[in-house]
C-alpha cells in the first residue's frame, strides 16, 4: 500500500465510532475543488507510511480505536489494497472505505468477502458530464470505464447486503454544478440510503483557485433540490 499519510485518531470520519485513518497515494481524477491535491499526484520525495506501522497501532490500541478509514487520493487503485484490507480485519478493525466508485469489480468483492463494512461513495457530477472531473489527456475509453464503473457502485449499493452501510456524499461547488445538473443527480441518486452535501471550502491546497464557495441559502436550495428525489439528505459543515 503506498500510504502517505496516517491520522491515529479520528471521531469524525467514521460515524459513530473511533477510528485511524489512511491517506494512499494518486488518484485517476482531478476535481478543480479537491483539497488532498497533494496525494493525487505525489512527488517521489513524499514519504511513505509503512504498512506495518499502521498495523502496530493499531494492534495496541484495538479496544479504542474501533476501526480504520481508507481514502486518499483513490484507494482502489492500490494494487494491494484487497490484502491490506484482510490484514485489517485479523485484527478485528471495523473498514470505512471512501471511494469514487471507478473500480467495481474490487469495490463488490470486498464487500462480497465481508472486507468492508462502510462506504463513502463519492458523487462528483451527473455520470454524463464526469469527464469534467477527469484529467484533460483521460481517453474516451477511459472516461466511459470509470463511468460506467462509478454507476455500477452506486447502483450495487442501492441494494447493498445487510452486512454493509454506506453513504454518498457530494461536494456542492456552485460554479460546477448548475439547477439542471444538480436535479440530474438527484434522479441517479433516487434509491440511496442517505446522501450528505458538504460546502465546497477554499484554500491553498485546492487545484483550482477563484471557485466560490455556497452560500447558506444555497446549500439550503441544493438540499432541496436532491430530496426531489432522495429521501435522506442532510448538510455536512454548515449548522444547518
Amino acid at each position: 500500500m503506498k500510504i502517505l499519510g496516517f491520522q491515529k485518531t479520528t471521531l469524525l470520519d467514521y460515524p459513530e465510532h473511533i477510528a485511524s485513518i489512511v491517506f494512499t497515494g494518486g488518484c485517476n481524477f482531478a476535481c478543480p475543488y479537491c483539497h488532498n491535491s497533494e496525494l493525487i499526484r505525489p512527488s517521489h520525495k513524499t514519504p511513505e507510511i509503512p504498512e506495518e506501522e499502521v498495523l502496530t497501532h493499531l494492534k495496541e490500541k484495538k479496544g479504542k480505536i474501533e476501526g480504520l478509514v481508507i481514502t486518499g487520493g483513490e484507494p482502489t487503485l492500490q494494487e494491494d489494497l484487497y490484502d491490506f484490507c484482510k490484514k485489517v480485519k485479523e485484527l478485528g478493525m471495523l473498514i470505512k472505505l471512501d471511494t469514487n466508485g471507478t473500480n467495481f469489480e474490487l469495490v463488490s468483492r470486498l464487500v462480497d468477502e465481508h472486507l468492508l463494512d462502510y462506504i463513502a461513495l463519492d458523487a462528483k457530477m451527473p455520470a454524463g458530464l464526469y469527464k469534467d472531473v477527469m484529467p484533460k489527456k483521460t481517453t474516451d475509453t477511459s472516461i466511459k470505464k470509470y463511468t460506467d464503473s462509478y454507476v455500477k457502485c452506486l447502483e450495487f449499493l442501492k441494494k447493498a447486503p445487510a452486512h454493509i452501510d454506506y453513504e454518498v456524499r457530494t461536494t456542492i461547488v456552485p460554479d460546477l454544478l448548475d439547477t439542471n445538473s444538480a436535479e440530474a443527480m438527484s434522479r441517479e441518486l433516487s434509491g440511496i440510503k442517505k446522501l450528505y452535501i458538504q460546502p465546497f471550502v477554499n484554500s491553498d491546497s485546492v487545484l483550482v483557485f477563484g471557485l466560490r464557495e455556497p452560500t447558506e441559502h444555497e446549500m439550503k436550495y441544493y438540499r432541496n433540490v436532491f430530496r426531489k428525489h432522495v429521501k435522506y439528505v442532510e448538510i455536512r459543515g454548515m449548522d444547518l
